[in-house]
Formats: C-alpha cells, structure tokens, sequence
C-alpha cells in the first residue's frame, strides 16, 4: 500500500467525524439559498455533471449536461461571457448554438484525469480573473450548489448563486457517483466535503 493511499485511509474517516461535528453548521444541506442577483453577474461559471458515451463509442453530454446548457441559455440571453466544462460545450453544440467561440471558454478536458468541482473553479478563476472579470454566476446541479458555492467563496470575493431548478441525473453517466440522487448524495457526505473540510477549501460557516 503506497503512502497516499495510507494517507486517504487515515485522513477521510478523521474527516467525516469533523464534518458531523459541523452538522449543525450546514454539512447536510446539498441546495444552496440563492445569492445576488443575476442580473449583475460579469459572467457564468458552468460546471458539468457526467457525460456519458456515444453509440460510436464517443463523448456525449448526457442528460445532466443538456439541463445545463439549456439554463445557460435561457438565462443568458445577451450572450455575456461563460466558462463552461467539456460536457457543457458538447451539449451545447448539440443543441445547435453557433457561434460559441465568441462567448464560450471551455476549461480543459483530461480523458485520465477527474477534474473535481474545487479545481473546475480555480481553473475558471485564473481565466477571467486575467479578463478583469470579478462577479461570476455559478451554475451546477442543485444538488452540488451548497459544495460550489462553498468553495467559489473561499476564492472568489463576489458571488452570485441563481435559483437552479431540479435537472435530471443521467443513469448511463461514465462517472458512477453522477448516475442518481442517492450516489451522489452518499459522494458528498463520505468524500468530497470531508476532504475539502480537511484541505481548507471551504468553510462552512462563513457564508
């Protein structure tokens, strides 16, 4: 058993006893309130949510992705600018958009590598900050609004969360824990907020 893995085994149960410690502080709540108004946001910070394979074998956007490029669209009707994942981008060209590189950042895409939600926005943050762009509109699934909302705050001064209505998970997702509800549920509470609690990527009770 190699040192990082030893270290995961210690680290993650020491961090699921901090995190139920913090329960009373938020630590179960999934759906973040809605934070500023839209109207006022810079930009979009799109983060996708599975994409699923192809009949060729290929890249698809999935269910999820497709809920979230038709929000994008919806809500974004003058086109300001949006940093988008792969699975986004995918769905929007097959929704038929043109033109996307006019308004259209897509963050890099690893085939071997899981880019998590922290690294998604750091990835966006370095992009726009470089614009002068400081007021980002975070989109994701519901349920993953609370974790982003999170750590967007810990990096980013000004925030805007909108209302996001319930989007559909994908069963055929390639990503196991974006497949339905209740995995992605069991993700949150048993890996990714007691890592990031242990990591200090968020602090729940800040904002």
């Amino acid at each position: 058993m190699n040192f990082t893995r030893k270290l995961i085994y210690i680290l993650v149960p020491l961090g699921m006893i901090n995190s139920l410690i913090l329960a009373n502080r938020g630590y179960f709540k999934f759906r973040a309130d809605p934070v500023g108004e839209l109207n006022r946001a810079d930009y979009f910070i799109v983060l996708g949510f599975g994409i699923v394979r192809g009949p060729k074998g290929d890249d698809a956007p999935g269910r999820s992705n497709l809920a979230l490029a038709k929000w994008l669209l919806t809500n974004n009707p003058n086109r300001k600018q949006a940093v988008v994942q792969y699975g986004v981008f995918l769905a929007l060209r097959e929704l038929g958009e043109t033109d996307l590189d006019k308004w259209i950042t897509v963050l890099p895409d690893h085939k071997d590598i899981h880019v998590d939600t922290r690294a998604a926005l750091l990835q966006a943050w370095a992009l726009t900050d470089k614009q002068g762009l400081q007021r980002p509109a975070i989109v994701c699934m519901p349920m993953q609004s609370a974790r982003a909302l999170w750590i967007a705050n810990k990096m980013m001064e000004q925030v805007v969360l909108p209302f996001l209505p319930e989007m559909p998970f994908d069963s055929e997702s390639t990503q196991l824990w974006t497949r339905s509800p209740h995995l992605y549920g069991l993700f949150e509470l048993i890996i990714a907020r007691p890592v990031g609690l242990l990591f200090g990527w968020y602090d729940m009770r800040t904002k």
